[in-house]
């Protein structure tokens, strides 16, 4: 897929020169530095690859920003507005792009976001087995106990929370509800190549109160997983879950305990 977005001086870069399976971000902001996460540190790149030269560093320009954009969207902007609203874009097989720019504001709502200046291409990746060393404390008697996965952004938790649904789905039959809230743990829709086992029931871009409640009513999951818990109306849609007897997965940024306990 990403061949299909990149300008051919990174796709280049990324296929001859890296190992592609070790790409978890690119940043592409205007006339700076391409800088990409490679095995998990941030490194500049130019044509030979790696790079701790900033001087000889690749650059994109804001014409070959807006062209990223457009492939990305199919040359529609207009077909992914509500996503843009909230940020990013959602492309094949579970890539998200983050986006920067000049916020549209009509009657106090954002209409778009225009003037793109800034992209953060985040890849997703499927580790099978990742989570087998936490499993014995999260599964009893292969029934998940209620969890909370704390992780600063880009740590890995989607990729955890995809494994751990897999692995549930290999070891019982309880039916799972996940609530994909920005299309980034299942990738429905799309050419996906994740995998999150047979007994998960998908919910896509919906709010988390809409999915634990009209999830509950109409598919009577015993599982609910859902990504980053952020408001308290989130909280409240748990509970309620909770009351229902429904067991949750869920995620939270924080860096520790006490980030979480200020939360």
């Amino acid at each position: 897929m990403l061949e299909n977005i990149l300008p051919e001086c990174i796709h280049k870069i990324i296929n001859f020169k890296l190992n592609k399976n070790y790409v978890y971000e690119i940043r592409i902001r205007a006339d700076k530095p391409v800088i990409i996460n490679y095995m998990g540190k941030y490194r500049c790149i130019n044509e030979n690859g790696l790079t701790e030269n900033k001087e000889t560093a690749l650059r994109l320009n804001l014409i070959q920003i807006k062209n990223i954009v457009m492939k990305a969207t199919n040359y529609s902007l207009y077909a992914v507005n509500e996503q843009l609203k909230e940020g990013y874009i959602c492309i094949n097989n579970g890539v998200r792009i983050g986006v920067c720019g000049q916020l549209i504001i009509e009657n106090n709502n954002i209409k778009t976001i225009s003037n793109i200046n800034s992209l953060n291409i985040r890849i997703p990746h499927q580790i099978l087995n990742c989570s087998l060393q936490t499993l014995p404390y999260i599964l009893i008697d292969n029934k998940l106990v209620n969890t909370l996965v704390i992780s600063p952004p880009g740590a890995g938790k989607t990729t955890y929370i995809r494994d751990i649904c897999y692995q549930i789905s290999k070891r019982s039959n309880d039916n799972i509800l996940v609530l994909d809230e920005r299309n980034e743990i299942a990738n429905v829709g799309t050419n996906s190549v994740l995998d999150l086992g047979d007994n998960c029931d998908i919910l896509t871009n919906c709010t988390k109160s809409y999915g634990f409640t009209q999830g509950i009513r109409s598919m009577k999951p015993d599982i609910i997983v859902t990504d980053e818990i952020a408001s308290g109306e989130d909280v409240k849609a748990i509970e309620y879950a909770c009351s229902c007897g429904v067991n949750i997965l869920a995620s939270i940024h924080a860096n520790n305990i006490n980030d979480l306990k200020q939360k």
